[in-house]
C-alpha cells in the first residue's frame, strides 16, 4: 500500500491548546496585577491620600477578614498588636458587609489605640 504525503500542517489542535493557556493566563493577570483581595469600594467626595505604610484591613463581601492581605483566624486585636501606633490603619470593607461587622473591627483598632484610622473608599 502506497502511503501519501501531506501537503499541510493540521494546526487546530494547537490554536485549541493556545486559547486555553491564554484564558488560563487572562483569569490569573487580574489577581497578580492588583495583588489584592477583590473588594466593591463604596464611594465617597473627599478622600485623603495615604502618606506612609499604612496597616490594611480588608472585610471581604463573605467576612472575612484580612491584615495586610494575610487571612486573619481568632481576634484581630490580637494581630493589631505587633504594629506601631502611629501607623496609619485605613479599612477596606466591602460595601456588602454587615455593619455589625464592621463596628467589631473599629472597636478592635479603638481598643489598640490606633491614632489614625481611615476607610478606603473611591471617588464619586
Amino acid at each position: 500500500m502506497e502511503e501519501k504525503e501531506f501537503d499541510y500542517i493540521n494546526i487546530i489542535p494547537f490554536v485549541d491548546i493556545m486559547l486555553v493557556l491564554l484564558a488560563i493566563v487572562l483569569a490569573t493577570a487580574t489577581f497578580i496585577a492588583t495583588g489584592e483581595i477583590p473588594v466593591n469600594l463604596p464611594s465617597a467626595k473627599n478622600i485623603d491620600e495615604r502618606s506612609q505604610d499604612p496597616v490594611v484591613i480588608t472585610i471581604a463581601s463573605d467576612g472575612q477578614i484580612f491584615l495586610n492581605n494575610i487571612e486573619i483566624k481568632g481576634e484581630i486585636a490580637n494581630h493589631l498588636k505587633d504594629y506601631g501606633r502611629d501607623n496609619p490603619v485605613i479599612i477596606r470593607a466591602d460595601s456588602g458587609v454587615f455593619v455589625e461587622k464592621l463596628v467589631e473591627i473599629i472597636d478592635a483598632i479603638k481598643e489598640q489605640r490606633f491614632g489614625r484610622v481611615s476607610m478606603e473608599v473611591v471617588r464619586r
